[in-house]
């Protein structure tokens, strides 16, 4: 199939472009109606209401790309070499492993109080919950090998058996900050920004899992376009508006950038590895596009 028609590809592009489009409409919503205090909307807003739909209604879409690709489609593939996507990987890798060291040396400063009920020497003065405790212990754990499994990426193409018994890493850090999002006594669970966030996680979530069946080689060509698209719509949005509200001053988290730098980067990551075929399809695209010879 030639690539440059081919549906899937086209629906990728329009998915990221998408999700830079509604970054930008999430920004602006948000710098103009987010109340800090209460990390709520202003009640009566009608630009939030809006986000929100557009956000649903794009994501119900996402879901529906799994009709694009036909039985007989090749699928896109994931393609692990390239300098932009070496760069992205490694970028991927460092701001990973920067996130968990400054996530878990805050718990440290906070005098263990993420860490003490674990053991039961909570004194009654903290409100974490204990999942988040232990999500932020293993998360500290799990991210050695999934910076691993990124810098397999960086490093090249020759090493699928490795990476591949890396592959679910990714899945278990992106449940691990899941938990920790969601147990966070530090804003509201009905927060705007804190369900977005969660919405965010839960595409990266998707993607890493249908990326780790495409590198063990059993991959699902529509959940895999399904789920890209999902999570690009999801999380550049969540990136843009997070950097530049931390940036501005008008929201902070416990990690500052490093979190909405992850949500902007991993993707472009993703993009990146499914734009392009892999040198294999791409071979065998070019095979089978070769006039047959005459006996």
């Amino acid at each position: 199939m030639n690539q440059s028609r081919n549906p899937q590809r086209t629906v990728l592009i329009a998915s990221f472009c998408l999700g830079i489009a509604l970054g930008i409409f999430r920004l602006i919503v948000d710098l103009a109606y987010l109340e800090p205090e209460v990390e709520l909307y202003r009640r009566g807003s009608v630009p939030p209401v809006i986000l929100k739909v557009l956000l649903c209604v794009c994501v119900v879409l996402a879901l529906l790309t799994v009709f694009v690709v036909r039985k007989k489609d090749q699928g896109l593939t994931l393609n692990n070499s390239g300098t932009v996507l070496s760069f992205l990987a490694l970028l991927l890798a460092l701001l990973i492993l920067a996130y968990v060291v400054v996530l878990f040396v805050t718990q440290l400063k906070s005098g263990f109080s993420t860490i003490r009920p674990l053991f039961g020497q909570s004194d009654g003065s903290s409100s974490t919950a204990p999942a988040d405790s232990l999500s932020v212990l293993l998360l500290f754990v799990v991210s050695f090998p999934v910076a691993a499994y990124y810098l397999v990426c960086f490093f090249g193409k020759k090493k699928n058996e490795l990476r591949a018994g890396l592959s679910v890493f990714p899945i278990l850090f992106y449940i691990l900050i899941v938990i920790h999002s969601y147990f966070d006594s530090s804003a509201a669970l009905n927060s705007d920004p804190k369900v977005m966030l969660l919405l965010s996680l839960i595409g990266c979530l998707l993607f890493s899992v249908e990326e780790a069946r495409a590198v063990i080689e059993i991959p699902r060509k529509r959940t895999l376009l399904a789920f890209s698209c999902l999570f690009m719509i999801c999380a550049i949005p969540q990136g843009v508006s997070s950097l530049v509200l931390n940036l501005s001053g008008t929201l902070s988290s416990e990690c500052g950038l490093i979190l909405p730098c992850i949500m902007i980067v991993y993707p472009l990551y993703a993009f990146f590895s499914l734009i392009r075929p892999a040198p294999k399809a791409e071979a065998a695209s070019a095979e089978s596009q070769k006039p047959a010879s005459n006996p």
